[in-house]
């Protein structure tokens, strides 16, 4: 497991340079700061004054600069179909047929119950979490500063691209149906590598849009100078806006990057001085209030995130669970062998319907029992359709999910023959399709999938039709924060 985990940073790092690359310039919030720089003729001092003038003239822009980012950010986050929270289709009790290309920033838990193709039933509580991403959060106290900065290094960025997750079976273990986190409750252990995904609004390349979209807030200028009223009263005000103009006569306005560079600097200063205030932070709420209202230009802005595509690699370590009735068949020291799974993961928006996702895996045991034939157990294809139901107020839009899978067994699910119930399991071929309604409880991250399945048969038993069904309960914790930035 380990050297998996080291082979799969070595690949981040190695390809994660393209994303470190500079952005074009832009300078929105700030153009109309930038454009009465711009035209200034004067010098020495009487520019310093002239610059602490346009300051607080512009005053409306450092406003949408602070807290702009965060309005948008968290609309995306909630209407955001293509993370996945549990565990993947070979997991005890998951609900998911196939699994999705993105997984939480920061944290993700999930708590499934059901089976999809699986002759045993499981609870499972599936925890994901990115490294990197929830280092940078802690240090930084903040979602939206922890994503990888513009000018990473390729490591940073490739340890951003790496996310973990560990699934426990709560049948298991000392105390069965409590989580006790110990060894014999873990179940599948996955490690996986985004090597395309630009869905996250806070990623590099949405970084002009996001804040052209804050820079379309001229409608809101009524309520914004409510916000600047009371910024201008604030202590400490004027004398950083004096310090802010020295600091401003001393740069070349006609040097793009360096003007920017300076202006976001001075942006982020300013939410740190004066964005905590308490009556600026209610006037911000209200103003959020107002920035909702435009669906129209957010969702046109929305579109280019969704419409990316996200490329997903990922290895997942999975501890077979034997069913009851197999047990008299087997030697007292039978050890049943361990799984390796190598997936991929491709999704694609289907543009305001829903998302399209494609899986293709591979599965080998990871011990060869004698009587096996080598270690290739399966090969799986899937593929879902997701569609965006219409929204119900005060609960959010539920999403329809629509999934086929097809699971070609090499050999033998334990790798050598077992009977259950007097028939010897075979290997073959597995069809499964799924149905599943996933409900949001409003905007805070709770999700409830509710999903039936139907397969020609189980891993285990050859001669019957399954159907199954499944609830679960997962929190993407990437919501919580974004919206309490």
């Amino acid at each position: 497991m380990m050297r998996v985990i080291l082979v799969v940073a070595f690949l981040a790092a190695t390809v994660g340079t393209a994303h470190g690359q500079d952005q074009p310039v832009s300078f929105v919030p700030f153009e109309g700061t930038v454009r009465s720089l711009r035209g200034l003729k004067t010098t020495g001092d009487t520019r310093i004054g002239d610059i602490a003038s346009i300051l607080l003239e512009r005053s409306s822009e450092f406003a949408i600069y602070s807290f702009g980012r965060e309005v948008y950010a968290s609309l995306v986050e909630e209407g955001r179909l293509d993370k996945q929270i549990g565990a993947s289709s070979s997991g005890p009790g998951s609900t998911t047929l196939v699994s999705r290309g993105s997984v939480p920033a920061l944290i993700g838990v999930a708590v499934e119950n059901g089976a999809l193709y699986q002759a045993v039933n499981g609870s499972a509580v599936t925890f994901r979490l990115n490294p990197a991403g929830l280092a940078r959060a802690v240090a930084k106290r903040s979602y939206l500063l922890s994503a990888a900065p513009v000018n990473a290094t390729a490591l940073e960025q490739g340890l951003s691209n790496l996310a973990v997750s560990a699934s426990f079976d709560l049948q298991k273990g000392s105390s069965p149906g409590t989580f006790t986190g110990e060894r014999s409750q873990l179940t599948e252990v996955t490690a996986r590598y985004h090597a395309i995904n630009k869905r996250d609004p806070r990623h590099p390349a949405h970084r002009v849009a996001i804040q052209q979209l804050s820079g379309n807030l001229a409608g809101t200028v009524v309520v914004a100078q409510s916000y600047v009223d009371v910024l201008r009263k604030a202590a400490g005000y004027d004398a950083w806006r004096v310090e802010t103009a020295k600091r401003l006569a001393g740069i070349d306005p006609g040097n793009d990057r360096t003007l920017r560079d300076t202006l976001v600097a001075i942006g982020d200063e300013f939410t740190r001085l004066f964005a905590v205030n308490p009556d600026l932070q209610r006037l911000s709420h209200a103003l959020v209030g107002e920035i909702k209202t435009y669906r129209g230009t957010r969702d046109a802005t929305f579109k280019a995130i969704d419409r990316s595509s996200v490329l997903t690699f990922e290895y997942a370590f999975n501890r077979m669970t034997i069913p009851e009735a197999a047990l008299s068949t087997l030697a007292a020291d039978f050890i049943t062998p361990d799984l390796s799974t190598a997936r991929v993961i491709f999704s694609s928006s289907l543009g305001t319907v829903g998302e399209a996702t494609v899986n293709g895996s591979v599965t080998v045991f990871n011990k060869i029992l004698a009587g096996m034939d080598g270690r290739l157990r399966d090969v799986q294809v899937s593929g879902s359709l997701e569609f965006k139901l219409p929204e119900i107020e005060g609960v959010g839009r539920l999403v329809l999910t629509l999934a086929g899978l097809g699971a070609f067994l090499q050999q033998q699910p334990f790798g050598v023959p077992v009977r259950i119930k007097d028939v010897e399991t075979t290997d073959g071929t597995i069809g499964v399709f799924q149905a599943k309604v996933t409900m949001p409880a409003g905007a805070s991250g709770v999700k409830i999938p509710l999903s039936m399945t139907l397969a020609n048969r189980s891993e285990f038993n050859t001669g019957e039709t399954e159907v199954r069904g499944a609830i679960g309960l997962s929190f993407d914790f990437d919501t919580l924060f974004a919206r309490r930035n």
